[in-house]
């Protein structure tokens, strides 16, 4: 592989990468800005902030539900499509047993999200 114009053998370039062509002035007021940024920065962000935000019980649970509406939705159409497949390929038929099982699963996966929005049924007395 050739080597690029100005580059060592290790790899690094022939300039210095941390002063890039700027005098030591240039870079002493960069560094002299970059601090004053920072400090500002600093002096701007809330303290009893976390850095990292925390998950809420109810964020988990809305995430745990869009994670098994997907499963249940994905798994019926799956299944279905397999169903059709198979049954199409033991009565040597076109694909029409496959699409109309995969339909089918389409609808239960309805069905079931259907429920899962639902709610429990409640029973009456």
């Amino acid at each position: 592989m050739a080597m690029v114009q100005g580059e060592g053998s290790g790899g690094q370039g022939g300039a210095d990468h941390t002063n890039e062509g700027r005098s030591a002035e240039e870079d002493a007021v960069l560094r002299e800005r970059l601090s004053k940024l920072s400090n500002a920065l600093q002096q701007h962000r809330d303290p009893t902030e976390p850095d990292v935000p925390e998950l809420s019980g109810q964020s988990l649970e809305a995430g745990n539900l869009g994670f098994r509406v997907l499963v249940e939705f994905v798994s019926a159409i799956v299944v279905g499509a397999l169903i059709g497949w198979q049954i199409d390929k033991w009565l040597h038929t076109g694909p029409i047993l496959l699409i109309l099982f995969l339909l089918l699963g389409m609808a239960a996966g309805m069905v079931n999200i259907y429920k899962i929005a639902a709610g429990p049924a409640r029973k009456r007395d």
